[in-house]
């Protein structure tokens, strides 16, 4: 399955980087150690951007899950990725995608895995990882650590690594501004304004850094900081917040 595209894969964020050391903490781990590896956290926090990086950077296998899957269309699409042909039966093909894994040495990324454990289909993660011993990264809601230790414990405890999805932070700001306004000199007041407004959603800075880009080419900016911004009027000084028909 194609892996997810994001800008933000480019630039050095926060979750990117945690994401990527405990993925290769997990591939270098000692035997003995659980392989599994979660990363949790909020919606707009940059987790499909470091899946996506994490995934480039080693080579892992991607599904993205669907609320309607079955088991059937988790390993169906998992081998695809694999370039494996699914045998007839579900049975089979868990067995071919185990084996892919032992055999490659490629650790698997399941994103979207909070339908796993609403469907009760979490014990997957665990056929998949004693099959083949190789890293799994699951990535979910915040609520995803709780409900997986109330309905598969056992699961629970196969996890090296809990990862929380952490806010932009400052430079993150930087980074993304560098990406999405390479020609523009932006103020860290301005950053911070930018942040503070979209609480820290990783999504939503890119958003507005990529307005505040096109508005800097529309009135002739090389440098913009909080009194530039502030300076337009009240409409357009308005950032996206992802509310509809509102900014602020």
């Amino acid at each position: 399955m194609t892996q997810p595209s994001a800008a933000a894969t480019l630039a050095p964020l926060t979750n990117v980087g945690a994401t990527l050391a405990a993925m290769q903490n997990a591939m270098d781990r000692v035997n003995g150690l659980p392989g599994l590896v979660c990363l949790y956290g909020r919606s707009g926090y940059g987790k499909s951007s470091a899946a996506a990086y994490t995934a480039n950077k080693t080579r892992a296998y991607y599904v993205e899950l669907k609320s309607l899957w079955s088991t059937k269309h988790i390993l169906i699409n998992i081998l695809r990725d694999m370039g494996i042909l699914p045998a007839n039966t579900v049975a089979e093909m868990l067995d071919q995608a185990c084996e892919q894994l032992a055999l490659s040495g490629r650790p698997l990324i399941i994103d979207q895995a909070d339908y796993l454990v609403d469907k009760g289909r979490a014990q997957i993660l665990m056929d998949l990882y004693e099959g083949s011993k190789a890293p799994i990264l699951f990535i979910g809601e915040e609520r995803l650590s709780g409900s997986m230790k109330s309905r598969n414990n056992t699961v629970h405890r196969r996890v090296l690594h809990w990862i929380e999805a952490q806010p932009a932070s400052l430079g993150d700001c930087r980074a993304l501004a560098r990406l999405y306004c390479p020609e523009l000199e932006v103020g860290e007041d301005l950053l911070e304004h930018i942040n503070r407004v979209v609480d820290g959603c990783t999504g939503r800075v890119a958003v507005n850094l990529n307005l505040l880009a096109e508005r800097a080419k529309v009135h002739g900016w090389a440098r913009a900081d909080l009194a530039t911004w502030k300076g337009q009027s009240a409409a357009d000084q308005r950032l996206y917040t992802g509310e509809p028909g509102r900014k602020a």
